[in-house]
């Protein structure tokens, strides 16, 4: 992948103690590879037309401190990857999280004083302290193969738990020989344990090996969508769990797919044998970006083209993408993802499987919406078929990006763009990562947004009584740099654990009795502040969660390890 294409970073301030390069930061290495897989979820969405100055779309899934809009500047961004040699200074440990944090923020203003984070609002409050009282989290190192490198890197993407104390997370790590390779953490009996996730047979190795999405109906079984990839080729990649043992089939492709385009970048398995995954391929007879759905039927899959609306341009590439999947029921699933209309301009779509057919439908778009949207969908929860909700960002009328929601009730999509708290700024950059609806008239949120001076501030939304109540993410009170929240679980309705990051900190907020509690996430050892990206908190009961990050382990030397946090009332 070129350079060029990977976020841009830019240096703040200066000083006389020694300086090393931000090339040389394993963390910023890493996050060049969450660049990688944004680039090629979001490749479908670009479009050919010159996109406004400064927009950013994110990635729902796989954001790191910056938040899902900085995501987008992998592909958005204009200042070139060479700045990556920029120096930041090397005071001591506590200090470095910092330096590398205010230069790796793209159309952010970094590390700015908030002006507080106690916002109230008509839905929830959120508070650093007081009642009610959560359960204390324990936090693990996540556990390497034995071929895992000094310096793993991991590259956390999601956790899921199919009952309580039975969990199982994804994530890729760097062997000894420094190729990125899967790893299953999974949590049964109290304990954590890893694998390494196997490869389909006949695949040539080495390649990097990404591991996007699991999903599990039962503790003993699952579902897990990837793609391994060299310089030149990147193919598709189902991982199953049954009666103990781990199993890669190499994902089938469709008619014409070129050899580096196919990506799988989610899952969802309503019941053992009848997963589900999407994506995007480019191919066919013009070479376009299609979205991609793969089928399995007991321990068969199938390919099939997304269907796209009626409306999508026939003479140029509408750069179809599914994004994200939730299939509630076998044979029933909502797919969200983007493509370019007869217009030229890039629309919203859902895609329906009911009755053994897939129906592709145009989405909805609030009133303010600009006239060419550049709208996104990065996640869709579903509680049953006819009550979903999807959550991303559009552009609007003057060229602000607000966060959106896409609501179906019983057939009917609903579209409205995200409250934001008191403070936020005219041209917010807002969007929303990821959605929890455990009942049909109850969903929860978390996303990001710019206040008023442009810091970076975390918001956690709820639905209840037909309206969206925005509350800013708090964080502890001595940490005032950026926050962005990424990840939320609602296993019941008015009851959520929310994940996000700051500077410094990683973020555990809980929705108990109305109000959003506080938890600064503990680190297993000493180390700088833990960081969660998207879908990496997973609630089974409001009794047990867990949550899977990432975190710098003080050294000498440092080195990049997972973070497993859990607890269990």
């Amino acid at each position: 992948m070129p350079a060029a294409s990977c976020p841009c970073i830019w240096r703040s301030g200066t000083d006389a103690r020694p300086v090393r390069t931000l090339a040389e930061s394993p963390l910023l290495r890493a996050m060049r590879s969450v660049c990688e897989l944004a680039v090629s979820v979001l490749a479908p969405y670009a479009i050919p037309a010159p996109q406004p100055e400064g927009h950013r779309m994110p990635h729902s899934a796989h954001v790191r401190k910056e938040g899902a809009a900085r995501a987008w500047t992998a592909v958005a961004c204009s200042l070139p990857w060479r700045l990556m040699t920029l120096p930041y200074r090397t005071a001591h440990r506590s200090s470095l999280r910092r330096a590398r944090y205010r230069r790796s923020a793209v159309g952010l203003l970094a590390c700015v004083v908030s002006a507080g984070t106690g916002a109230l609002t008509a839905g929830a409050t959120a508070s650093a302290a007081g009642s009610p009282a959560v359960q204390a989290w324990q936090a693990t190192q996540a556990p390497m193969p034995s071929t895992a490198a000094a310096n793993p890197l991991v590259e956390v993407r999601q956790i899921t738990c199919a009952a309580r104390g039975e969990c199982v997370g994804v994530a890729s790590f760097n062997n000894a020989a420094g190729v990125a390779t899967g790893v299953i953490e999974h949590l049964h009996a109290g304990t954590w344990s890893a694998t390494s996730a196997p490869t389909p047979p006949r695949i040539a190795m080495p390649q990097r090996v990404t591991l996007t999405s699991v999903s599990c109906p039962t503790p003993v079984t699952c579902g897990v969508s990837g793609y391994l990839s060299t310089p030149a080729t990147r193919r598709s990649e189902l991982l199953t769990l049954s009666r103990g043992t781990w199993t890669a089939h190499a994902a089938p492709l469709l008619p014409g797919t070129l050899a580096d385009s196919q990506t799988l970048s989610a899952i969802s398995c309503p019941r053992p044998g009848r997963c589900v995954a999407v994506g995007r391929y480019q191919g066919g007879a013009h070479g376009y970006f299609q979205g991609l759905i793969e089928v399995q039927s007991g321990s068969a899959w199938h390919a099939v083209e997304a269907p796209l609306p009626g409306d999508t341009t026939r003479t140029a590439d509408p750069f179809g993408g599914v994004a994200w999947i939730s299939c509630p029921a076998a044979g029933r699933c909502m797919t969200v993802g983007a493509y370019v209309d007869n217009q030229g301009r890039r629309e919203l779509f859902a895609d329906v499987l009911s009755r053994g057919r897939w129906h592709s439908s145009r989405l909805p778009l609030p009133s303010r919406a600009a006239a060419n949207p550049l709208a996104y969908l990065g996640y869709v929860a579903c509680h049953g078929l006819a009550h979903c909700v999807a959550g991303g960002n559009l552009t609007v009328s003057g060229g602000a990006q607000d966060g959106l929601f896409e609501r179906e009730d019983r057939g009917r999509w609903h579209a409205s763009a995200a409250p934001l708290p008191a403070g936020a700024a005219a041209s917010p950059d807002a969007t929303i990562n990821e959605v929890s609806c455990p009942a049909a008239r109850f969903c929860a949120a978390a996303g990001n947004y710019n206040d008023s001076i442009g810091a970076a501030r975390g918001v956690l939304e709820t639905f209840s009584a037909g309206k969206w109540h925005a509350t800013t993410a708090a964080a502890p009170a001595d940490d005032r740099t950026s926050r962005f929240m990424t990840s939320v679980s609602c296993p019941v309705a008015n009851w959520c654990v929310a994940a996000g990051s700051t500077n410094f900190t990683g973020l555990l907020e809980t929705l108990a009795r109305g109000h959003w509690t506080l938890t600064a996430a503990p680190l297993p050892a000493p180390g700088t502040g833990a960081v969660f990206q998207g879908t990496s908190v997973s609630c089974p009961s409001p009794r047990m969660c867990a949550a899977f990050g990432s975190y710098e382990l003080h050294g000498p030397p440092q080195t990049g390890q997972g973070l497993l946090e859990s607890y269990s009332g």
